[in-house]
């Protein structure tokens, strides 16, 4: 019974200390994105008018982010984002190929095509870093406005330079690194899929969050708890 008292003691001050530990986690609600629909709605100018990756989703920010907070979030699948005689043309949520037409197109598997088009020398699909974004790749955003970023990353950690890229990502950034401000209360977020052209579009990415490392550290604790529990009932029962 001794041993269980300091087992108890010592747990819960962990489990306190783990649920009020690091920052805040924004959490992408479970999200189905489909490349398949033609949306053309998001407003006039040039990058809004001309972006149709699929319906985007839209949900509402309930509190206030800081630049050192948390995005955690998984995504699976693929989409092929040309289902014609040029295709096909699949890739993850982080816009990495995972199979391509190489009669059609020079980018390897493993690597990513984006397409600077431009109006009058003004590129249409830039990011609000002035980079161009990677075809099928996951577009978070500020409802509609041109404020929208590449969820994940293309790194080795989502099949950058591989010859099997991987359908199951997921990734861990802060908002900084992601929209590079904070986000009030209120805020409307979109997510989509970029593309330009959507109607030989087939597939779909599935988003989960990924649970805070607070939550996982106290489930790990009582899970611990739990077993040690059962070790003193068994000790008892030997008695």
């Amino acid at each position: 019974m001794k041993r269980l008292a300091v087992l108890l003691a010592l747990l819960c001050p962990l489990v306190y200390c783990a649920s009020d530990a690091g920052g805040s986690v924004l959490v992408i609600p479970d999200t189905t994105l489909s490349s398949a629909s033609n949306y053309n709605n998001f407003g006039t100018h040039p990058f809004l008018h001309h972006i149709r990756g699929g319906t985007p989703v839209f949900f509402t920010l309930t509190q206030d982010y800081e630049v050192t907070d948390l995005i955690a979030v998984r995504a699976t699948g693929q989409v092929d984002l040309n289902t014609t005689t040029h295709g096909p043309f699949v890739t993850n949520a982080a816009g990495i190929i995972i199979a391509r037409n190489p009669s059609y197109y020079t980018q390897p598997i493993g690597g990513f095509l984006f397409y600077p088009e431009t109006d009058s020398g003004v590129p249409l699909y830039p990011d609000p870093d002035g980079v161009p974004y990677r075809y099928g790749s996951v577009l978070i955003g500020i409802g509609g406005t041109t404020d929208y970023y590449e969820l994940f990353p293309a790194d080795a950690s989502t099949g950058l330079g591989s010859a099997t890229p991987p359908t199951d990502i997921s990734t861990t950034r802060t908002l900084g690194d992601v929209f590079g401000h904070a986000l009030p209360a209120g805020t409307q977020l979109g997510l989509t899929i970029f593309e330009t052209y959507a109607s030989d579009n087939a597939g779909t990415f599935e988003l989960t969050p990924i649970p805070e490392p607070s939550t996982l550290i106290i489930w790990s604790l009582l899970a611990s708890l739990g077993m040690g529990l059962g070790w003193w009932r068994r000790r008892k029962r030997a008695a």
